[in-house]
């Protein structure tokens, strides 16, 4: 190897696959193709339209992030921080952390949650409706994944079973 070269070791099958985003399509082709591996691209979200509302509270209001992931917590709360600084106070909570939950909606004007957790979340606002000034506005995000992405990837690797019906 010379300089900046990299030597990729490709074990293939009939059925290798590699996935990527749009992105990096270009990329990856054409460090598959020499090896008969396929590329599929998965489209993901730009997330522009949540970013926007983020850009749009008011200072010093609080942001809720509830996710049933612990990392896309993490990685929310350092986006926020880099888009807004100390400017807006930023809480998570793990859907399944009924405590840090419940500050959460006492606390967060807008409530930012994926979809795995937004029943929870709505169920949560509306048992501490009573106790509550005001109710947050409550934001269900997208997969970071669109579904026909998801989809056409379980197809291709065989995970849907496609039923044909012959009358």
């Amino acid at each position: 190897m010379h300089g900046s070269e990299r030597e990729l070791g490709w074990v293939t099958t009939p059925s290798t696959r590699t996935v990527t985003s749009c992105y990096f399509i270009q990329a990856a082709e054409a460090i598959a193709s020499p090896q008969a591996v396929r590329v599929m691209s998965l489209d993901i979200r730009d997330y522009g339209e949540k970013l926007e509302i983020i850009q749009g509270l008011p200072s010093n209001s609080c942001l809720g992030l509830v996710s049933l992931s612990f990392g896309i917590l993490s990685v929310g709360e350092i986006i926020i921080r880099s888009l807004r600084g100390e400017d807006l106070f930023v809480i998570t909570a793990q859907a399944k952390d009924t405590y840090n939950l419940n500050v959460l909606i006492h606390s967060a004007h807008t409530i930012i949650c994926d979809g795995a957790s937004y029943t929870t979340v709505k169920e949560a606002i509306l048992a501490a409706s009573n106790d509550l000034i005001r109710r947050s506005k409550l934001i269900q995000s997208e997969n970071y994944i669109n579904t026909e992405s998801i989809n056409l990837l379980k197809r291709e690797l065989g995970l849907v079973i496609k039923i044909t019906y012959i009358f």
